[in-house]
């Protein structure tokens, strides 16, 4: 939310002046040139937002990955971190104290954040305020998910931290994510952005074993 289109074009001008060619999940897997430099463009959750970097992807030529956490697009909710950051700020918590509380949360299952989020905050809690913080509607995404320089990506259902999870719910999750995609956009993708960067061998497994070719983490 704090990444300005001047920003981003600052980004995209550095990479450029500096050799680097932007490229899709599909260059990934047709084989890259070992004398060449690369960056993957990913956006990560599912944010309305992200349609404002169409202009320069065209102005560039350049390709994006957009990894999506369909539950929030399908329930019209703000994505959880926002909620708690808005509602903690009303209550004078200092930043520190929120990174605080939003990294304990990343400890749990969703379905335990959104209760915890429900029970301190009300329901209007997870309403989304503005084009800012809310994600994609269906509709939004369909469309979006039309324009060629535009790949989407599995975020997982729930934006579920895999690791909190067991290996049924770990598959449910990567699944769930898989045919939401599919069915709002007609699109399967083939590469997931693991939330938090989270994995294990199951998350793995399952990545796999739903057709998945390519995954990205963090260190």
């Amino acid at each position: 939310q704090g990444i300005t289109i001047d920003i981003f074009r600052q980004f995209i001008e550095y990479h450029l002046r500096n050799g680097y060619c932007f490229i899709s999940p599909e260059d990934i897997l047709n084989g890259l040139s070992a004398d060449k430099k690369y960056v993957l463009l990913t956006f990560d959750d599912g944010y309305f937002n992200n349609i404002l970097s169409l202009e320069l992807l065209h102005e560039y030529n350049i390709p994006a990955v957009f990894f999506i956490s369909t539950g929030f697009i399908e329930r019209n909710h703000c994505f959880w971190w926002d909620a708690i950051y808005r509602e903690r700020l009303r209550r004078n918590s200092s930043s520190q104290a929120i990174r605080d509380e939003i990294s304990q949360l990343k400890k749990v299952k969703y379905e335990v954040i959104e209760h915890y989020i429900l029970d301190n905050f009300g329901e209007k809690a997870l309403e989304p305020l503005s084009d800012i913080d809310r994600p994609f509607t269906p509709a939004e995404l369909r469309s979006f998910a039309m324009d060629p320089l535009v790949h989407l990506g599995n975020h997982t259902a729930n934006h579920a931290i895999l690791t909190n999870y067991s290996p049924q719910e770990i598959r449910a999750e990567i699944i769930q994510g898989q045919s939401s995609i599919n069915k709002i956009a007609g699109i399967t993708p083939i590469i997931i952005s693991y939330p938090n960067g989270n994995y294990n061998e199951e998350a793995l497994n399952a990545s796999i074993d739903t057709g998945l070719k390519l995954g990205i983490t963090t260190y």
